[in-house]
């Protein structure tokens, strides 16, 4: 099934309830544990913070993941199909996959919505790493943000905009 729709999701706010400031000292005290971390935990991560503050929604990555790989596989069997028409086989393998440059080094065009959004966002979080993800060989681009944990495998990605795509519509 086709993907025609890559849906938006506003990031809601997490109200966190408050604990009694004497029951957090017990707890603390006798237990060891503290509410607070708990609270900062459900909170979300400073992205999602910043995206919430920016009123920015982001787009469902199942979706996105869907339309990459459909986008991927009609890719596979253009190349394949363009071989297959040729006397002999290519030398070459070809490979078509998504790659994710950094914003700062992306030659292809950006949209001034998109460049919006991301000057915004590098203002909130300057230290995010923004990149652009496309399909290596046609544009396909999409808005990400690499948002680095405690640990280096420790990574969350937020799909924020996608450009370049006949019939998708951009929020801007």
């Amino acid at each position: 099934m086709e993907q025609t729709e890559i849906k938006r999701i506003a990031l809601k706010r997490v109200e966190v309830p408050s604990t009694l400031p004497s029951l957090k000292e017990e707890a603390l005290e006798v237990l060891g544990y503290n509410p607070d971390s708990q609270v900062e935990r459900e909170k979300g991560s400073p992205v999602e913070e910043a995206l919430r503050e920016l009123e920015i929604e982001i787009l469902d990555w199942k979706d996105v993941k869907r339309y990459q790989l459909e986008q991927r596989q009609k890719k596979e069997w253009d190349v394949l199909a363009t071989e297959l028409a040729q006397d002999s086989p290519a030398h070459w393998p070809s490979t078509v996959e998504w790659r994710r440059t950094e914003i700062e080094k992306y030659k292809g065009w950006i949209p001034d919505h998109v460049l919006l959004k991301a000057i915004q966002i590098r203002r909130r979080l300057p230290g995010v790493e923004l990149f652009v993800e496309h399909l290596e060989e046609t544009r396909d681009p999409f808005l990400v943000i690499e948002e680095k944990g405690a640990n280096s495998w420790d990574r969350s990605y937020f799909w924020v905009e996608v450009w370049n795509e006949p019939g998708y519509e951009s929020a801007r």
